[in-house]
Parts: C-alpha cells; structure tokens; sequence
C-alpha cells in the first residue's frame, strides 16, 4: 500500500505543479505581449483537461500494474486509453507548430489519424497483456528477482572494488576475443 499512495500523491503532486505553473504563465502573458508564448499558453490551457485525465489514467494503470493477477487486468485497458489521450495530445502539438510555422500539414494527420488510433489502441493493449500473461506464466524461480546477497554490516574496501572490476575486464575482453575468433 505504500507504494500505490506513493504513486498518487506523485501523480497528484504533478498534476497540481503543472496547473500552478500553468496559472502563472497564463498571468505573465497577459503581463507580456509576445505571440508566440500566448498561442502556447492558449494551446496548454485548451489541452490541461486532456493532459489531467492523461495522467489520472496512466495513474489508474500504474496502480493495477502494482497488484497481482488477477487484480491487475485492468492495467493494460487503462494503458491503452492513456495511450489514446496521448496521441491525441500530440496531434495537437503537430497541429500547434502548423499554426506557428504556417505550415498546413494537418491533412496529413486527419489521414493518420483515422486508422492510427485502433493501430495504437490494439498495439498497447495486446502487448500488455502479452507481458502480463509472460510473466504469470514464467516457472516460480524467474519471476522471483533475484537478489545479490551482500555481506552484512561489512563495508566493501578499494581492494575489492579493484579485484572485480578486473574480473569483469578480463571476462569482458575474453568474450570480445572469442566473437572475434568465430
């Protein structure tokens, strides 16, 4: 439980940054008369909505992606939506710079966009399940991570340090040895 209110108040916290920032950038443009940073404060103020539920949703996921099966079988869903609102944030950035740089590539994107939200949508749902399934299947002693154990109470010394790093060149150079033999 530590680590799921861990990621909410991280979440949280971010979602709170990023709309005070955004308060005080939205008061230095009425202050300040420069085009450019009213389109973008215009663009994040249209688009915060979007962003806020952007990250309540990969919140969502990471919080099922922290319980076990069968609990976590929402997590690839939520992943899935949020990669949604993710793509569609950044076709509105694409549609952001063609308004700065007067450049009108957004016919390209409405015929991007059509078939590239299924695209996407089935891409991270299916790869999410994939991986949780590949890891509800894996035999007991590979899903356990495996841990070096390390001397208790006993600090490591230079010389230490110094002997397995030359054990590590060694087995290194020994390797690039025997691909270049092959």
């Amino acid at each position: 439980m530590k680590r799921i209110s861990g990621i909410i108040v991280k979440n949280i916290l971010g979602i709170i940054l990023f709309l005070f920032v955004l308060f005080l950038i939205s008061f230095m443009t009425d202050q300040v008369n420069i085009e450019i940073l009213s389109d973008v404060v215009g663009f994040l103020n249209k688009n915060a909505l979007l962003l806020i539920i952007l990250t309540l949703l990969f919140m969502t996921s990471e919080i099922f992606n922290v319980f076990k099966f069968p609990l976590n079988l929402p997590w690839p869903i939520f992943n899935a939506f949020g990669s949604l609102y993710l793509t569609r944030f950044i076709f509105n950035i694409f549609d952001l710079v063609n308004i700065l740089t007067n450049v009108s590539l957004s016919w390209l994107f409405e015929i991007i966009k059509v078939p590239l939200y299924p695209i996407i949508f089935l891409t991270v749902l299916i790869c999410g399940y994939l991986n949780l399934f590949s890891v509800l299947f894996k035999p007991k002693e590979e899903n356990q991570q495996k841990t070096i154990p390390q001397k208790k109470n006993k600090a490591i010394t230079w010389e230490e340090l110094g002997n397995e790093f030359r054990q590590t060149l060694a087995e290194m150079l020994t390797s690039i040895r025997n691909s270049i033999k092959k």
